[in-house]
């Protein structure tokens, strides 16, 4: 695994596998400035809660990541857990400053991303900034999902109360596809994409 703290950027071009609880593949943790992660290593992680590509930030700096291979999450937790259910996302970005201007991009081309946990979307980013847009890209790129409420990308924009945002969600899909393969009695809360 290979963790940044207070770090601007990760470029990883090797195979990384891990087996630990919360072991995510590729990390990067800031508290100010921006974060750069590029991928073109095969990822895989097997422990509850652990993502592919983690990229959190509390402070004003753009989240960008770029990715180009595949990236595979095998937690086995299929049911809710009380208080907290571990979500293995494939590749998860979360800016949880109001003051981030920046935004966040994802740009997922070619590789396939395989999640198998209960809520583990291929593709997540969340933002709490009142300026910055959500963009994520997927092209020629297979995203396959298949843990209860899980979804192939999910845009989360949320704001303190009484304050406004100006930011939008811009999701696009070029070729590829997005397959929510769980059993039918849970279809009704998995999605292709949710924003």
């Amino acid at each position: 695994a290979m963790t940044a703290v207070s770090s601007s950027e990760i470029e990883n071009d090797v195979e990384i596998s891990t087996g630990g609880d919360g072991e995510h593949a590729l990390h990067e943790v800031t508290g100010e400035g921006p974060i750069d992660i590029v991928n073109s290593g095969s990822l895989t992680t097997s422990g509850l809660g652990s993502k592919g590509i983690l990229a959190e930030s509390n402070g004003a700096g753009k989240i960008t990541i770029t990715n180009n291979a595949d990236i595979t999450t095998q937690s086995q937790n299929h049911i809710i857990q009380f208080p907290t259910t571990p979500e293995s996302h494939g590749i998860q970005a979360i800016n949880s400053s109001t003051g981030a201007s920046g935004g966040i991009t994802i740009d997922h081309t070619g590789g396939t991303i395989t999640t198998s946990a209960y809520n583990s979307s291929a593709i997540r980013a969340e933002s709490s900034a009142s300026t910055g847009d959500i963009n994520i890209s997927s092209t020629n790129a297979l995203l396959n999902v298949n843990g209860i409420d899980s979804d192939g990308i999910v845009a989360v924009h949320t704001t303190a109360m009484n304050e406004t945002s100006t930011a939008n969600i811009n999701i696009t899909t070029r070729g590829g596809s997005i397959k929510v393969l769980d059993a039918p009695i849970a279809n009704l809360l998995n999605k292709n994409i949710y924003s």
